[in-house]
């Protein structure tokens, strides 16, 4: 059985306990090999390559920059056929990724996060660091644990049974493995072309979804109870900041980001200028310029002026007859009379009813930014 093996193995790696972290043992090859035979057996492997080529591309970028911590341990990537939003790592550097993290991810630089993380557990042996942290423990609930993690079991539920976590003392522990992951995690980043601000994204993401739950906290796999907490939200800002990383959460969050979408108008091809979910403006084909083209035009130009702290009172309409949207001064849109023929409403109306679109939108994220700032629940 599966679960026996695991056991006969960490009692082994419990026996040898290295002084110091070093590199990959054969025990925790054996483990991690254990882990993947029990994974094979339970889940399918997703092959699309839609996912899989994704998932090798990023990985493959951070596992270059993870090297400089264990050169000898090969991290390995694979996609599971699970709908739940988790990640998890072995101790042999295999990291799984469950297709439902996948889906709800905004940017690459997200995804990055999330794989840059789980290879920092790998590489800096955070497994072998929890065995002999918690050596007096009942070896069978570590076993439970792992086992449970593999399996895609809700990990927090298996080891409340055991006194692993009942003696209070791993709460602390995991909490400092989680934030040493983070740590790295940036550190590994910063050696690729990914935006480290995409672990902070993803995180205030969940986080937000976790404090709606009228269930309590959500199994969201590596971030489920300590690494949801506000601390470490807190410390991995603060890392940013002293690394002089700019939290600009647009470049990394397909949401806050302008975006051209085709359309129809009265039977006619038009397109439209999304931010988030909402309807900036709709042009379109002007002459030789294509409604899409100007769109794509107008998006590009949103993105480059709206930048961390942007003012959400900053839009505003100005030029010849109050047509053009402007953002801080800088001209965004000028409404066509192409626009106004097809729309059936007056430049200016038109300008003005972007301008409002625009504020609306931006002031509403002004409030989710708030929102993420209060008091939230405490890690359990």
């Amino acid at each position: 059985m599966a679960t026996r093996r695991l056991l006969a193995l960490l009692a082994c790696t419990l026996a040898v306990a290295p002084a110091a972290l070093g590199k990959t043992t054969d025990n925790e090859r054996k483990i991690g090999k254990e882990g993947d035979d029990e994974v094979a057996k339970q889940y399918r492997v997703i092959t699309s390559p839609a996912y899989v080529e994704r998932v090798q591309r990023i990985g493959a970028e951070v596992a270059k920059a993870a090297a400089s911590q264990e050169p000898d341990l090969t991290l390995k990537f694979t996609v599971l056929d699970i709908p739940d939003v988790n990640a998890f790592s072995l101790p042999n550097g295999s990291i799984y990724v469950n297709k439902g993290l996948i889906d709800i991810v905004q940017s690459d630089d997200e995804l990055a996060g999330v794989l840059a993380h789980e290879a920092a557990h790998a590489v800096r042996h955070h497994l072998l660091q929890l065995i002999k942290k918690q050596q007096r423990f009942d070896i069978s609930t570590i076993a439970a644990v792992l086992v449970g993690a593999a399996a895609g079991v809700n990990v927090g539920e298996v080891a409340q049974v055991g006194s692993l976590v009942s003696t209070g003392r791993a709460n602390a522990f995991n909490q400092t493995l989680e934030t040493e992951a983070d740590h790295y995690a940036v550190d590994f980043l910063q050696k690729t072309h990914f935006n480290p601000v995409g672990m902070l994204t993803f995180m205030e993401r969940l986080a937000r979804q976790d404090t709606m739950s009228s269930q309590g906290l959500t199994d969201y796999g590596i971030f489920r109870t300590h690494p949801l907490s506000v601390q470490r939200k807190l410390a991995l800002t603060t890392l940013l900041n002293q690394r002089g990383i700019t939290i600009n959460r647009r470049q990394v969050m397909k949401s806050l980001q302008a975006q051209a979408v085709e359309t129809t108008v009265k039977g006619k091809l038009a397109a439209q200028v999304m931010l988030g979910p909402n309807v900036l403006l709709t042009v379109a084909d002007d002459g030789d310029a294509k409604a899409m083209t100007r769109a794509n035009n107008i998006a590009d130009r949103l993105n480059k002026v709206l930048g961390p702290g942007s003012n959400w009172n900053s839009p505003s309409v100005g030029g010849p007859g109050s047509t053009v949207l402007l953002f801080s001064g800088t001209p965004v849109y000028e409404v066509s009379d192409a626009d106004v023929a097809l729309l059936g409403s007056p430049a200016k109306d038109l300008a003005e009813q972007a301008r409002k679109h625009l504020y609306d939108r931006l002031r509403a994220e002004w409030v989710d930014t708030l929102r993420d700032k209060m008091p939230t629940q405490a890690s359990r």
